[in-house]
């Protein structure tokens, strides 16, 4: 009985010690972001402009749980964004947002306002995931965009972009916007109203999942320790 105690408490210990959550990708290292709207490019739904998307890639390698996404974007004053959606794609894009491994639409986020320059907010934001995203090691896409409420008035969003970003990275960003005549994901380097090729300032959340064999590593560690305090 002693016996069983101890393992399920080192078996805690381990998962404990494995499972922390941090920031698993961080796009603009050092708070290193644009507040020029020049630099910035749509992701939004239901504003002035009816949907667009804005994402850049992240690299995972090995197994990860996803609880939260974190972004800078410039949006117009004067207008209500009750809501955030996220979307993540895989490493092939597809043709369009259809092909995402998931989007999720109308999440609620918190926002702290950063600057405020010629009718347009900069802010950093947050979503927290009630249920944590599972994926594999591999390579990905995601995005954020905000949403309006054409009841109040028709804003705009914009993602700032990076002028620091992970060296890991393997692409720049892409966009999606049928309304500006981009109906299929394109690079960034590729956009005619785009001066520079250029990533997107964001950060992904969670923890790595261990693998079973450093979880029982842990554990073993766990018991050892939870002996020595016998």
């Amino acid at each position: 009985m002693r016996n069983a105690i101890v393992l399920r408490l080192a078996l805690v210990l381990a998962f404990a010690c494995a499972a922390h959550a941090d920031v698993l990708w961080d796009n603009y290292p050092g708070n290193s972001y644009s507040a020029d709207p020049e630099m910035a490019l749509s992701s939004e739904r239901d504003t002035l402009i009816d949907c667009t998307w804005t994402v850049d890639d992240v690299v995972f390698e090995s197994p990860v749980e996803i609880t939260g996404v974190q972004w800078v974007g410039m949006r117009k004053v004067g207008y209500a964004y009750p809501f955030a959606d996220l979307i993540i794609l895989p490493s092939d894009l597809g043709n369009d947002p259809g092909n995402a491994y998931l989007t999720l639409e109308d999440l609620e986020y918190s926002f702290t306002p950063i600057a405020s320059n010629d009718g347009l907010e900069t802010y950093e934001a947050s979503i927290e995931l009630d249920q944590q995203i599972s994926l594999p090691p591999g390579h990905w896409y995601f995005g954020t965009r905000l949403v309006g409420d054409p009841d109040v008035g028709l804003g705009r969003n914009f993602s700032a972009a990076a002028t620091q970003v992970s060296p890991d990275g393997q692409t720049a960003g892409y966009f999606w916007g049928p309304i500006f005549g981009v109906p299929e994901w394109l690079s960034v380097e590729d956009l005619p109203f785009v001066a520079e090729p250029r990533d997107y300032a964001f950060q992904v959340h969670g923890y790595v999942i261990p693998e079973p064999s450093i979880v029982a590593l842990l554990a073993v560690g766990g018991m050892l320790a939870l002996r020595r305090h016998k």
